[in-house]
């Protein structure tokens, strides 16, 4: 999975990507951030593309407008077929009362009905909280990702916003979806990057989440990992401790969720970049971003060559460079 940071024109993603040598500075959940900067980059070694993204960022009038409505949507239709989404947006959390409430429906390839909304989260002054639910077709959604059951696929997606208790629909300011078709993702050889020039980005503060002290320290890959490119954005050293505290999900009572983390390091940030969760397509894409000096937050799984231990569970790391073979550290 990936986050995006983007400064207007900049961003950062989150991709499951597979790289045997990476410099990287070890923290810990399940996630993958990017920032990126001023361009787009469509590159990959599939020969079927498996994942899109689809975004739309406010403008000031544009949000000045969306304040004067009940509700603001985002429809997107006729996409490729997919059976996966996830969902993030930027936005200034309310100030003194209030809060957000996000839903999500897709539409039926073949029908092109629309399935029922599925609420995905509130997010308000002091609290933020994902949700589950089902539909009687099966489409469900999961906390942080909406899934379509293996015998459907759809074409379709509309996310619908509502404020409550004096929540101003003008904090709005990015909405995103990284829609996939899993089946068609095929897993890349690492032996064809090992000749890639070596890359690394100086510079970026190192934060461990087993030195913190909070009881669940051991839980904190997530805000620790944010925390480190934020810190490295703001040039300021942000707590992980206070970013931890922004991102807790009453939901699903964790630390590591990739919507409410992207959400509030755009906080952090004052607004001056963009966060979003996102699948990238390959580890070219991830390559050129560190090329570019953009460093990356990586959600792995498993086993690690040179890593302290197994992460059977998922780990979150920040990768600063990438070494090619026959390179030593």
């Amino acid at each position: 999975m990936t986050f995006i940071f983007k400064m207007r024109k900049k961003g950062i993603e989150m991709t499951n990507v597979y790289a045997k040598r990476l410099l990287l500075h070890f923290v810990s959940t399940v996630l993958f951030i990017q920032f990126c900067i001023n361009f787009d980059m469509v590159l990959s070694q599939q020969t079927t593309q498996w994942t899109w993204m689809f975004k739309t960022f406010f403008t000031q009038e544009q949000r000045e407008m969306n304040n004067k409505k009940q509700k603001i949507s985002f429809v997107t239709t006729d996409t490729p077929h997919f059976t996966q989404c996830i969902f993030s947006w930027n936005a200034h959390r309310p100030h003194k009362k209030g809060y957000f409430s996000f839903y999500a429906q897709v539409r039926d390839t073949k029908s092109k009905k629309w399935n029922i909304l599925h609420k995905m989260f509130d997010w308000g002054v002091d609290f933020q909280r994902s949700h589950f639910t089902i539909s009687k077709v099966g489409t469900s959604y999961h906390y942080v990702r909406l899934e379509v059951p293996k015998e459907l696929t759809v074409d379709g997606i509309r996310i619908l916003i509502e404020p409550h208790d004096g929540a101003q629909l003008s904090s709005v300011c990015g909405l995103y979806v990284s829609a996939s078709r899993l089946d068609h993702f095929v897993t890349e050889k690492p032996s064809q990057f090992f000749s890639l020039p070596s890359v690394c980005i100086k510079g970026i503060p190192s934060f461990s989440q087993k030195i913190l002290n909070h009881p669940r320290k051991n839980e904190l890959c997530s805000p620790t990992s944010l925390c480190m490119v934020t810190s490295y954005l703001t040039h300021k050293k942000l707590d992980p401790h206070i970013f931890a505290t922004g991102v807790y999900d009453a939901g699903l009572d964790t630390f590591g969720s990739w919507p409410f983390n992207t959400a509030h390091a755009f906080e952090q940030t004052g607004g001056k970049y963009c966060f979003y969760v996102r699948r990238l397509p390959s580890f070219a894409t991830l390559y050129k971003f560190l090329k570019h000096q953009i460093p990356i937050v990586v959600s792995v799984r498993g086993i690690l060559t040179g890593a302290a231990k197994d992460y059977h569970k998922g780990h979150l790391l920040v990768v600063t460079g990438f070494l090619n073979k026959g390179t030593k550290l």
